[in-house]
């Protein structure tokens, strides 16, 4: 036997029928509208639409997991305060303690 001689079986009526739900679905998607309002203006049962929604999704989704692995990297922090100086001028300047060189210019 050959590949040539191989005939291709069409769609049954159920793999048609999910093919053109899956295709609803997925430009109901890209519309940005609610999907009552869709098949409002598509003229189609939201029930249906919702089961339909729903199959989708469990077609498209990993079954392994549907978390994401976060990574934390844990970095050295410093204590940071913030150091106010109240001129008589009413001008106040806020620094973080860290700055110690910029208060001595700014103070002495």
């Amino acid at each position: 036997m050959t590949f040539s001689n191989l005939q291709w079986e069409p769609q049954t009526k159920r793999e048609a029928r999910r093919q053109e739900m899956f295709t609803f679905v997925e430009q109901w998607q890209r519309s940005g509208e609610s999907q009552r309002s869709w098949c409002e203006m598509h003229g189609m049962q939201y029930a249906k639409f919702q089961y339909w929604v729903r199959k989708h999704r469990d077609a498209h989704t990993d079954d392994t997991s549907t978390f994401v692995d976060l990574v934390a990297t844990a970095q050295p922090t410093k204590s940071i305060c913030t150091l106010e100086i109240h001129f008589p001028s009413g001008i106040v300047v806020k620094l973080p303690s860290t700055e110690l060189e910029t208060v001595r210019q700014l103070v002495g």
